[in-house]
């Protein structure tokens, strides 16, 4: 075993496998080098949510004739039959030696040790139980020896006892930056599937984050561009007015009578009728006193093309509504900004066919008028997602 000198080294190891969960099998290669042992095993069960449980094993020798993955099947049923485990959930948190708490002829009687620990040649272990504090998740990080080694000892168990607490930590790190990942792609999902460009700048109009409209629309370079990450209006009179709009927000963040937000527009260099920018400030929440706030203050840009109708799948209004299929494909041409007679030429039917489908949804939708249907539409989810044929146009 290394000394105690070393332990900040292994500490730093175990860190790392709070950004990287793949840095496991590193960290049990260097504590079975510090402890001297055969091999290690990390496992990690979460009873909720099944993908965050993982195990990796360093160590492990296949020639004795037994797989890893056989040895694995083969404990997963004897768990709560080994004595070793029945001891370290006595002592949660607390590293105990095999020996020290379990005698060898004890141990030796167990079917555990003659199906699995024999065969794989684990005599010797130490080992930790770490359930968290709502028993939502297990973990146990254990260490083997042969049997030509020696038992672990309780100063050898009592140096392990240092590690745990960073153990606990770095799982909690890892879990906390899973979750928040998880809700960032959710989020950019969500934001994506939205038929308005959306866009979080700063007060240098620096883009800290562009939905798929808003880089659909940059990629144009008709109203605006994204150049290294900074948004670059069309004109550099549009690009003062916006900037202005911006700072104006985030300086009167503040202030008792912040402005709701700011309205502007983007002129296009092709002649196209300008882009309508909505400017609004990105709350983070409500400041706590005494507490000076780190969070980065940002502008959320809304930007609409006029030009650029948003689509409603049919499927989506058919099932909204219990419309037919041709009612659903005449209501999504009507919300995306197409006339009655227009629509009726798209779908190949009669004028007169298209009004009585018409009144066949309003009659469905509870409406009465044109301009009440599309309103009704507009508040739901359905023309939040474009078909992914429209986009690729």
């Amino acid at each position: 075993m290394q000394s105690t000198s070393h332990l900040l080294e292994l500490v730093g190891e175990l860190y790392d496998t709070a950004t990287d969960i793949d840095g496991w099998p590193r960290f049990l290669e260097r504590l079975t080098r510090f402890f001297a042992a055969d091999g290690a095993q990390f496992r990690h069960t979460d009873v909720a949510e099944d993908c965050y449980t993982v195990t990796f094993t360093h160590g492990f020798d296949s020639s004795r004739g037994l797989s890893l993955e056989e040895a694995n099947a083969r404990y997963e049923p004897l768990t709560l039959e080994d004595p070793r485990t029945l001891a370290g959930m006595r002592y949660p948190g607390k590293p105990i030696s095999c020996r020290l708490h379990v005698g060898e002829a004890a141990l030796h009687a167990t079917e555990v040790y003659r199906r699995v620990l024999k065969p794989i040649g684990a005599e010797y272990s130490m080992a930790v139980w770490l359930p968290d504090e709502e028993a939502r998740t297990f973990t146990a990080v254990g260490l083997w020896r042969g049997p030509e080694s020696s038992l672990f000892t309780q100063e050898e168990a009592d140096l392990f006892g240092q590690i745990v607490p960073h153990m606990n930590k770095a799982l909690k790190i890892y879990k906390r930056l899973t979750e928040s990942d998880l809700t960032a792609r959710v989020s950019e999902s969500l934001l994506d599937d939205i038929g308005l460009g959306i866009l979080l700048v700063d007060a240098s109009l620096r883009v800290r984050l562009a939905n798929r409209s808003a880089r659909e629309l940059a990629a144009r370079q008709e109203g605006f561009a994204l150049l290294s990450d900074r948004l670059v209006p069309s004109t550099v009179e549009d690009s003062r007015v916006l900037r202005s709009a911006v700072q104006r927000l985030l300086d009167d963040a503040s202030s008792e009578h912040a402005s709701p937000g700011e309205a502007l527009s983007l002129r296009r260099p092709s002649g196209a009728a300008p882009l309508y920018v909505t400017v609004s400030r990105l709350d983070n929440g409500p400041a706590k006193e005494s507490v000076p706030s780190r969070q980065e203050s940002l502008a959320v840009l809304f930007v609409a093309d006029p030009e650029r109708s948003l689509e409603c799948p049919a499927e989506v209004l058919q099932r909204l509504f219990g419309l037919t299929p041709r009612e659903a494909e005449l209501l999504g041409l009507l919300v995306g900004g197409e006339p009655l007679r227009q629509v009726s030429g798209q779908l190949g039917i009669g004028l007169e066919t298209a009004r009585s489908h018409l009144k066949s949804v309003f009659m469905k939708t509870g409406t009465q008028r044109q301009g009440d249907l599309i309103r009704l539409v507009m508040s739901t989810p359905a023309w939040l997602r474009a078909r992914e044929e429209a986009r690729e146009v």
